[in-house]
């Protein structure tokens, strides 16, 4: 169920104008005048109509007593399609493979660990916290 987009107008624009209380401008061609301004507590109480707005494509900047705190944007398409390890990858966090894996590398045995030394190493570094 979609919720009313919230309708707030600053006294001093025209019907219909974008910017609201908690933000003021005298020019109505600047930035702030075509975003949507809320305060937290109005945030807090009408949260899923102002991420509808976001949804649509429209920022909504946050104030705190009437300082500017937060802006909330959309995602842009591109973004939610880039997934975890292309994000870890962009940012050096994560290196990508220098070669293939061989056909035949998960068919391979695997190394004997008779006494259970590996296990056993895992579990003590986990016992750790490392």
């Amino acid at each position: 169920m979609r919720v009313a987009r919230p309708h707030v107008v600053m006294p001093d624009f025209p019907q219909g104008g974008h910017a609201t209380s908690g933000f003021e401008s005298t020019d109505t061609n600047d930035y702030s005048s075509q975003v949507i301004t809320v305060s937290i507590s109005e945030l807090k109480a009408r949260l899923r109509a102002f991420i509808d707005i976001v949804r649509d494509g429209d920022e909504v900047l946050v104030t705190d007593r009437g300082r500017l705190i937060a802006r909330l944007v959309p995602i842009r398409q591109a973004e939610q399609e880039e997934g975890r390890r292309e994000m870890l990858l962009r940012s050096g966090r994560l290196r990508g493979p220098t070669a293939t894996l061989a056909d035949d590398f998960f068919l391979r045995a695997r190394p004997a660990d008779a006494n259970g030394d590996s296990l056993a190493a895992l579990l003590d570094e986990r016992a750790d916290g490392r």
